[in-house]
């Protein structure tokens, strides 16, 4: 079992996933080939990496305080993407291993996840409010 992850170390994944949504921000700009999904969707993947980037900073940094409303971030922004895969247009086949379960199985299986989501998402923005109420 290792240790905790030094600060270079959390600081180098947190420059990666800006840097990642940086580059996946300017595909979607150009409306490059490379990005098969709609622009809206890729920009909701870069607001992720970029909550999840500034979340790694400002621990390292001591900075605690905004966990909760920088989770509920991305658990929103998570809870989109998967409403995408539920109720977007166009065919969402999936596979589970080797078995390729019938569409609506997929469907549903996203709805819940992204219920799930925004379920969790309403508790972090609860968490948050409750948190600065008593400070």
């Amino acid at each position: 079992m290792t240790g905790p992850t030094q600060p270079k170390g959390m600081l180098a994944v947190a420059v990666l996933f800006a840097g990642t949504g940086l580059l996946l921000a300017q595909q979607a700009w150009v409306a490059s080939p490379r990005v098969h999904v709609p622009p809206g969707i890729a920009y909701v993947v870069v607001a992720v990496l970029f909550a999840a980037a500034l979340m790694i900073t400002l621990q390292v940094l001591g900075f605690t305080q905004w966990n909760d409303l920088l989770a509920a971030v991305l658990l929103g922004a998570i809870t989109v993407e998967m409403l995408w895969f539920a109720v977007g247009s166009g065919a969402r086949p999936c596979r589970v291993g080797f078995w390729g379960p019938p569409e609506g199985v997929c469907r549903v299986t996203w709805g819940v996840g992204a219920l799930i989501c925004g379920l969790m998402m309403g508790w972090a923005i609860a968490r948050h409010r409750a948190r600065w109420r008593v400070h």
